[in-house]
Formats: structure tokens, sequence, C-alpha cells
């Protein structure tokens, strides 16, 4: 089993056509079920601004397999996640959220330290969603630390 967490930029297209960063923070918790395949459970948060005044905080809930391509020091995976995003918007007045269904996969590359710690150099994924009829389907990046236990 082993647990992550790490900083973490999302990229997601703005509804006027541009593109919108996010900074925030990554996390999973992946159990082996079979040679080098694992479940996988992939959160996070990311935070930011729309048009200097509206204030979006985006959360994701992603389940999926992962495949660990090899298991040295060096262990590169690829993953394919199904979820749930939920978007909340505040521009000073009331708060608008919306729950969207979340497709994506990506992958990245961990470098073992010890038998328990390794260094997730990174994590690329895609996601696609749309929040109140607009896609907002984008990229995230993460990197950080990963935590080994049990076998």
């Amino acid at each position: 089993m082993q647990i992550s967490g790490g900083y973490s930029v999302e990229t997601l297209r703005s509804p006027d056509g541009g593109w919108s960063h996010y900074n925030g923070w990554s996390a999973s918790f992946a159990r082996r079920i079979l040679w080098k395949v694992s479940l996988a459970a992939d959160l996070g948060g990311h935070y930011g601004r729309e048009f200097e005044v509206v204030d979006n905080r985006v959360h994701t809930f992603l389940f999926g397999p992962r495949v660990t391509l090899h298991d040295g020091r060096i262990a590169p995976f690829v993953h394919v996640l199904l979820g749930v995003s939920r978007l909340t918007s505040n521009a000073g007045g009331p708060m608008f959220s919306e729950n969207a269904f979340t497709w994506g996969g990506g992958g990245g590359v961990d470098v073992r330290i010890n038998r328990h710690w390794s260094a997730r150099v990174f994590q690329i994924d895609y996601l696609n969603r749309q929040f109140f009829g607009e896609p907002a389907d984008g990229g995230r990046i993460s990197a950080g630390v990963v935590f080994r236990f049990g076998r």
C-alpha cells in the first residue's frame, strides 16, 4: 500500500475560451490488487481567480486502476481515473457550486529513496468534465512524496 501527497497545478478551460491556472494539492492512496496493478483513489484541491473577481475552488475525487510499469528504484506508472469534481464559485455574493462527472488519465514517475519513501518526481493527468454546461477540461501536474507500508 502507498499514500502520497504534494503540490499540484491545474489548468482549466475558462468559459471565455481562455485557460485558468489553479494552485493546490494532490493526494492519493493505492493498494496493489494484482502483480503490477493497483486500485488508486486520487484526490485534489485547486484554488484560483477568474476575471479578477470570482474565487473558484475545484475539488476532485477520482478512482481507478494504476499500472506500475517497473517496480525498481525508478517506478513509472499509468492510470485511468473516473469520479466527480466539485466547483465552488464566489463573486462576493452568493456561492454557486456544481458537481460534474469527471474522467481522465495520465501517469508519472516515482523515484525510491529508501524502503518506505519515494519522491513523486511528476504526475501528469488530463481531466475531462463540464461545469454549468461549459467545458472545463484541462491538465494537472503534481509532485510530492510517497510513503509505502505493508508488503
